[in-house]
């Protein structure tokens, strides 16, 4: 355990900044993401069928908790992987603003392309599908048809 706290391991959990311009960054960024879910609350459709008139913090968490679980999850590597270069404090706090203003709309185009990928991949599937029943249809065709030629020749005999 005490190797775990080393300051190495610090080192390469944060990168070039200290702990607290790390943390800070992460406030900043996090702040910025807030302030697009809010904006987002308050610009929405009150007339909405699949929203209630009145905000309700329970419907939004479950309306958008996988958002904010994945922004959150995108501020954090964002930031680790901007500290990458070293650059002057003033620059980290600007990008942590950056980034958590792009963050879930970043994390919303992901989930989209992801959703497409597996709507392509599961229209490829039923296409397969639909191949493997029409054999399987020609395949108890054939089967008939032999059948029917082993009834033809028994007779015969």
């Amino acid at each position: 355990m005490n190797n775990l706290l080393s300051s190495e391991f610090i080192g390469y959990l944060l990168g070039y900044g200290s702990a607290a311009l790390w943390g800070a960054c992460i406030v900043f960024a996090a702040a910025a993401a807030a302030l697009t879910f809010w904006y987002r609350v308050t610009r929405r459709d009150k007339n909405s069928v699949r929203t209630p008139y009145n905000f309700s913090a329970k419907f939004f968490w479950q309306d958008t908790s996988e958002r904010i679980l994945i922004t959150l999850g995108m501020i954090l590597l964002a930031v680790r992987i901007m500290f990458v270069w070293e650059m002057k404090s003033g620059w980290y706090i600007l990008f942590s603003i950056v980034i958590g203003l792009i963050a879930d709309r970043l994390g919303w185009l992901l989930t989209k392309a992801g959703d497409a990928g597996a709507d392509v991949i599961s229209h490829k599937i039923d296409g397969v599908k639909n191949q493997l029943d029409h054999q399987d249809v020609k395949i108890d065709n054939v089967k008939e048809q032999i059948e029917e030629v082993k009834d033809k020749l028994d007779e015969k005999k």
